[in-house]
């Protein structure tokens, strides 16, 4: 469900990106079918990124996040690698969107107010646990 609800905030952002094609049954599986338009894709910087999401409406939260109080809809891993241009238009195709609720939405609320940004740390490691 929460694949399903993605791809629907992804079309609330650019209407008609996805689509449902239906589901395959194989046994005790099941598979979710979804298409997408083919594009031929120009690559966008950040401030573009960042310019686009504030001509949408959205607040910049994260270097690579961002926040419409409007819908209460979060954006987020937002940057080059997800999003290109396609037209006039910037496509996110590997976002992370969101309706944040509860302590997350206060937590964004919080630094929106402060007028800071946060800044998210990547780790491409993990360690075993109880170390």
């Amino acid at each position: 469900m929460e694949y399903l609800e993605r791809l629907h905030l992804q079309n609330e952002l650019v209407p008609d990106l996805n689509h449902l094609e239906g589901i395959i049954i194989q046994g005790d599986d099941m598979a979710i079918v979804t298409s997408q338009p083919r594009f031929e894709l120009e690559p966008v910087s950040q401030s573009e990124i960042d310019a686009w999401f504030e001509s949408q409406g959205f607040e910049k939260v994260t270097r690579c996040g961002y926040y419409r109080a409007a819908d209460n809809l979060g954006v987020f891993d937002a940057h080059a690698k997800n999003l290109v241009r396609f037209e006039n238009t910037l496509i996110p195709f590997d976002v992370i969107p969101c309706r944040p609720g509860g302590g997350f939405l206060q937590f964004i609320a919080d630094t929106l107010a402060t007028g800071h940004h946060v800044k998210e740390v990547r780790t491409v490691s993990t360690s075993p646990r109880g170390s």
